[in-house]
């Protein structure tokens, strides 16, 4: 039976590691996002001054925020000095950026079709087409960064009632120190062993 047990820790300790590498993942993504979004929205601001969309000035704002936020979460996962520990702290983080994201989507998405009519004269239909698609895409991103915020708390090893102080994953979770002898300082990164004999 401590095999068992063992073996069910060691699976739970690399589906954990898993998690934290698709959360990194998802966040690089998000981050190449949002500045793609940017620029878009630099440039759209740039080569229309004839009408002002507030959506354009909202999704500046809220890639600006979130490349700051997915920034601070990079770090917090490949660093060892972390700022940010917990998930409850991550789903907060995302909840504040959720109704700037969904905002800026849909008044984007209400601009567009209100200002359809002068793509013929800016030539701007194609900056505002991708600008509306990365927008969505960014909403999209944030909901599955959201979700599994969610499944790393609900998950968590202390119990239903601390699952808002559930630590997050980084790098070198899963694996384990070793030091390298007794003399020398320091330690050896091994790899968690997929079942223990």
């Amino acid at each position: 039976m401590p095999n068992s047990h063992l073996t069910e820790i060691n699976l739970m300790a690399a589906t954990y590691c898993r998690l934290g590498h698709i959360r990194a993942g998802l966040y690089v993504t998000w981050l190449l996002f949002s500045l793609t979004l940017f620029i878009l929205c630099i440039v759209r601001s740039h080569a229309s001054s004839v009408h002002y969309q507030p959506a354009v000035t909202q999704l500046l704002c809220t890639t600006l925020l979130t490349v700051v936020w997915c920034t601070v979460m990079l770090c917090t996962f490949f660093l060892k000095n972390r700022f940010l520990q917990f998930y409850g702290q991550e789903f907060i983080g995302l909840m504040l950026l959720w109704p700037l994201w969904l905002g800026g989507a849909i008044g984007f998405s209400v601009d567009l079709k209100r200002w359809s009519f002068r793509c013929h004269w800016d030539n701007i239909c194609d900056v505002q087409t991708t600008i509306l698609a990365f927008a969505w895409i960014g909403w999209i991103i944030l909901e599955a960064m959201l979700i599994l915020c969610a499944k790393g708390m609900l998950q968590s090893m202390h119990g239903w009632h601390k699952m808002f102080e559930e630590q997050l994953p980084h790098r070198d979770e899963g694996r384990v120190m070793l030091p390298l002898s007794p003399s020398m300082d320091g330690s050896v990164m091994l790899p968690p062993s997929p079942s223990a004999v």
